[in-house]
């Protein structure tokens, strides 16, 4: 049976699918994923730390946003990194996260480090 390596999108930790089933519960966190059909999503690797990192500041409710919304705004703070615009990325992980200053500057520096 292939076996297919996927990351938590609510905390970031391994999850690992047999296809036995067409539920998978992450080990850590315990967030159920439902799979429809034998094809998996491809991932962004970064994704699954950045939802970590964004998650675990602060008073941060930026875990309890729709997966939708997630993907939203790491789209955006990527595309701030992108351009090179720093400070705005930090505006925005700022916003969503409720982080200070240097919480904020080491989540967009994680990402700058893995574009």
């Amino acid at each position: 049976m292939e076996k297919s390596r996927l990351v938590c999108d609510a905390c970031g930790a391994a999850i690992q699918v047999t296809g036995e089933t067409n539920v998978m519960i992450c080990p850590y966190c315990g967030a159920k994923y439902k799979i429809e059909s034998a094809q998996l999503p491809e991932q962004d690797p970064l994704r699954g730390m950045i939802v970590r990192m964004m998650s675990n500041v602060g008073r941060s409710n930026f875990a309890n946003l729709s997966l939708e919304q997630q993907d939203l705004v790491i789209a955006e703070i990527k595309d701030k990194v992108r351009q090179n615009k720093v400070i705005e990325a930090i505006q925005v992980v700022r916003i969503h996260t409720n982080a200070g200053l240097k919480e904020a500057k080491d989540i967009v520096d994680t990402i700058r480090e893995h574009k």
